[in-house]
């Protein structure tokens, strides 16, 4: 219970902010459009320059740890396969839909709440571990998602010139150039000049 108690006052103050956000577009303060905007901004620079920032010292950090690895991804194909399972014995859906249906059930995210709760619940140190999730993440089950629904249009045949686009796809992910730049520029051991670390640590900060 005092376990609980910890993990429920590390992330309650995430989930008020997000409540509050939802709250203003509901009290009509903002409309949607700036939700949008916000969010684009999020995605698409702030958290980039985030993990950017935070795997350039991937050097001085801590191994990923491949258990977590392993039991991350062991229990996404246990969950997969039970809602395509699902889609297809309780459901009727055809294999598109199932594919939908088992993803829906395994895909969170990871990037927006998760990165802030394991940074906050287990330290600065957890980050290679949590990006290199979120790349194999966005790799491995988008590339499962992509395979499986072009098995089901076809018969069993993919359409390469869709895998290659969809594989383009996930190499131009904001969140995925941040961390891959920033792993790349972490293992050279070279530290940023002073002015962009400084620059960097005042965006991250927003």
């Amino acid at each position: 219970m005092q376990h609980f108690a910890y993990h429920l006052e590390l992330c309650a103050p995430l989930f008020l902010l997000v409540f509050l956000g939802w709250a203003l577009i509901k009290i009509k303060l903002f409309d949607s459009a700036v939700s949008k905007a916000l969010s684009k901004l999020v995605f698409k620079f702030l958290m980039p320059m985030l993990l950017f920032r935070q795997m350039s010292h991937l050097s001085e950090m801590p191994p990923v740890d491949l258990r977590v690895l392993i039991a991350f991804f062991g229990s996404c194909i246990v969950v997969f396969v039970l809602g395509r399972l699902m889609g297809r014995r309780v459901f009727h859906q055809d294999s598109t839909a199932q594919v939908i249906t088992g993803m829906g059930g395994i895909f969170g995210n990871n990037v927006q709440l998760g990165i802030p709760i394991v940074a906050l619940a287990l330290g600065q140190n957890a980050m290679p571990t949590i990006s290199v999730l979120i790349i194999f993440n966005v790799l491995l089950l988008w590339t499962t998602a992509t395979v499986c629904v072009e098995f089901g249009r076809t018969g069993g045949s993919i359409d390469w010139r869709k895998f290659v686009t969809a594989m383009k796809g996930i190499f131009k992910n904001p969140i995925v150039l941040g961390i891959l730049i920033g792993s790349a520029w972490g293992l050279t051991g070279l530290h940023l000049p002073a002015v962009a670390e400084k620059t960097l640590e005042h965006v991250t900060s927003a």
